[in-house]
């Protein structure tokens, strides 16, 4: 019987939204970043100063930085009228047609950001952001078939962008083709080895390929950037399926100590403890578990049944009978022997 929680990294594009413009809006300014959008959170992102402006802007570039401040500062639906208003003049101005495309989208008009991310690939069919940004949309909408192919046009134009392979890996993952999305994550890796975010997934690759010494070795690599709990569990879980328990068990106790009130976690290692025919220890992490669900009162009352404590075993088989009659049958059994 499986005992291990699930864990699920939270990978999901949900943290990503399509802001290109920082990697194509330079409206031939140095108030604008060439760097490209990076998606890992603030304190992975190194931020390139912005130079001041050699020479008075333009007047229409002047606009557009208005309607650039205004998106940062969330004002979309001023932003919104700033962009429409130019592209009136200057329907075919490639950057602000993509602006327009990130307003919308962040005021969830996604249909309306489609169409004005497709103009781009119209207009500059050899710039990566167009499909990109439809990529991440579908995405978003799981039609993985059709981010794919956008994914991969933006990907033959800029080969070596990381955002663009990440999103690939992370499609190829979704459909279980483990090789491939490693192959995506890997490259991502020569790019940045220090993205914790794409760590994660090789790890995860590993693990789907049963590569257990590989996906340790990776979250050791993460944990050499930066301790994290998490990191410590998921190092437990891939020593559980080495078969390293004295690994897996410190790793567990490392996890704790940077979150003590994390149950899932104190439920491994009670079960670490417990395949160690450590009784006591086992049981005394499961009596730390607040609120215990009904694989916690299923072992608690094995344990009490090893250790002859039969009084307490019955209490937790009744605690267990409303939550799966068929666990809580199974004590019965072992109680009436």
């Amino acid at each position: 019987m499986s005992y291990l929680y699930s864990l699920v990294l939270h990978k999901r594009h949900i943290f990503f939204i399509p802001l290109f413009f920082f990697a194509a809006c330079t409206f031939n300014s140095p108030l604008f970043s060439q760097e490209p959008f990076n998606p890992l959170s603030p304190e992975n992102i190194t931020v390139t100063p912005l130079d001041e402006p050699a020479q008075p802007i333009p007047d229409n570039e002047a606009i557009l930085h208005e309607g650039y401040t205004l998106f940062k500062q969330e004002n979309y639906a001023e932003a919104e009228n700033i962009f429409s208003s130019f592209l009136a003049e200057h329907p075919e101005h490639y950057r602000t047609t993509l602006m327009l495309g990130n307003t919308l989208y962040k005021q969830n008009r996604i249909e309306e950001a489609l169409a004005y991310y497709q103009k781009c690939i119209l207009l500059e069919p050899g710039e990566p952001h167009g499909y990109y940004n439809i990529g991440l949309i579908y995405l978003e909408k799981d039609d993985l078939q059709t981010a794919v192919h956008f994914f991969r046009e933006a990907e033959r134009i800029q080969p070596n962008n990381e955002n663009i392979l990440y999103f690939l890996g992370d499609i190829f993952y979704k459909t279980a083709d483990y090789p491939t999305a490693l192959d995506y994550f890997s490259r991502v890796y020569v790019l940045n080895n220090h993205s914790i975010r794409n760590l994660f997934r090789i790890a995860d690759c590993f693990q789907a390929l049963s590569k257990y010494e590989e996906e340790a070795a990776t979250y050791l690599a993460i944990l050499k950037i930066r301790r994290s709990a998490y990191a410590y569990h998921k190092l437990g879980l891939a020593y559980h399926s080495l078969g390293n328990s004295t690994e897996e068990i410190n790793a567990y106790l490392t996890a704790l100590t940077l979150t003590p009130n994390d149950n899932e976690l104190r439920f491994n290692l009670a079960m670490a403890y417990y395949d160690n025919h450590l009784n006591e220890k086992s049981l005394a992490e499961l009596n730390k578990i607040t609120q215990p669900t009904e694989d916690v009162l299923y072992y608690k009352a094995l344990i009490y049944i090893e250790v002859g404590d039969i009084y307490s075993a019955w209490r937790q088989h009744a605690l267990l009978e409303p939550l799966n009659r068929e666990k809580a049958d199974e004590i019965y059994t072992l109680l009436t022997k």
